[in-house]
């Protein structure tokens, strides 16, 4: 839009859907804003969008449609609408600020030393992934978790910290986490997962990490728990409790062994 020096364009979804490969602003004065359209991926881009001083989200917000694509958004966004990522495909923001975020499908990529402000709610679908890149972060006024929903950590990741913790909507279920390239810890260490202000329910006596969290790099000796102020996830070693079975198998082992060795002895 807007491609010659002092020319000017605007682009403003107000319902409907744009199908395109890029939507970006040229050398003249261009404007970008959402208030309930859908922008939707035909084809891979890492500048999907780009160039603008930044995108309004209006009242309505407005709807990235991956569509299957891998696509990047390289525009600040301003305005207090929510932002919704929907079908598969990974999006990747390279923004450091937006009302509100619903991811309801596919993956959504926080870009490499980028860290995030969202002003309003942040919605992680079942079946979605929030991954974050390199010294990138979040912080998030609330954030509600589904079942199935999953976390990807990099092990460079700065900050994640959220107002309000929403957990209400797993049912029973569990939120994948998974640290890429993760190099265990040692004896004592402890991971700070992200931080929060307060759950948004009394959980009561069931408010215990595991219940709500797996690990899924796939190593059982890990365990999340809170840390002692019930305002920090945290990742550790688990201790492994022997089945009374199997302790008592160890005990009469141990006693054989001794008693081999006594006679042996003699």
């Amino acid at each position: 839009m807007s491609g010659n020096v002092g020319s000017q364009g605007s682009l403003y979804l107000d319902g409907g859907v744009l199908e395109t490969g890029k939507v970006a602003a040229g050398n003249g004065t261009s404007s970008f804003a959402f208030n309930g359209g859908t922008l939707r991926a035909n084809a891979d881009n890492t500048n999907f969008v780009g160039g603008f001083s930044t995108i309004t989200l209006s009242t309505n917000g407005g709807i990235i449609d991956t569509n299957g694509k891998n696509v990047s958004v390289n525009s600040a966004f301003s305005g207090t609408g929510t932002l919704t990522k929907i079908n598969s495909g990974t999006l990747t923001l390279n923004a450091a600020s937006i009302g509100g975020l619903a991811h309801n499908a596919g993956t959504i990529t926080i870009a490499d030393n980028i860290n995030i402000t969202i002003s309003g709610n942040t919605t992680i679908a079942t079946g979605s992934t929030l991954r974050f890149g390199s010294n990138s972060g979040l912080d998030t006024a609330a954030l509600t978790l589904n079942e199935d929903a999953h976390i990807v950590l990099n092990p460079l990741v700065s900050v994640v910290h959220i107002g309000i913790l929403d957990l209400d909507s797993l049912n029973g279920g569990k939120v994948g986490i998974s640290i890429l390239d993760f190099q265990g810890l040692g004896e004592g260490e402890l991971l700070e997962v992200f931080t929060f202000d307060t759950p948004k329910s009394d959980y009561g006596m069931d408010f215990a990490a595991e219940g709500y969290f797996t690990f899924e790099n796939g190593d059982e000796s890990y365990m999340f728990s809170w840390n002692e102020n019930n305002d920090a996830l945290l990742l550790t070693h688990a201790i492994p409790v022997p089945e009374p079975a199997t302790y008592a198998m160890g005990i009469t082992g141990s006693l054989i062994l001794l008693g081999l060795v006594r006679r042996r002895k003699r």
